[in-house]
């Protein structure tokens, strides 16, 4: 990264509109993954929590799947 760029990333709820990209994120980071059904899942659930961390294009580029016991 140069002086003069800036790289900042934002945590917001994640949306049904994140899903793909957080499967395709799945799918890079671990061997055995979650399918995009699981994250809907957690969209759904009222114990579970999805956030998901986005660039300056509000793209998704990382996420934490919290479950409240």
């Amino acid at each position: 990264m140069s002086a003069t760029s800036k790289s900042t990333a934002t945590l917001r709820l994640a949306r049904a509109g994140d899903v793909e990209q957080l499967a395709l994120i799945e799918r890079d980071a671990f061997s055995d993954p979650w399918p995009e059904s699981a994250f809907r899942e957690f969209l759904d659930r009222a114990h579970a929590r999805c956030s998901v961390a986005v660039d300056a294009h509000d793209r998704a580029i990382g996420y934490c799947v919290m479950l409240v016991m």
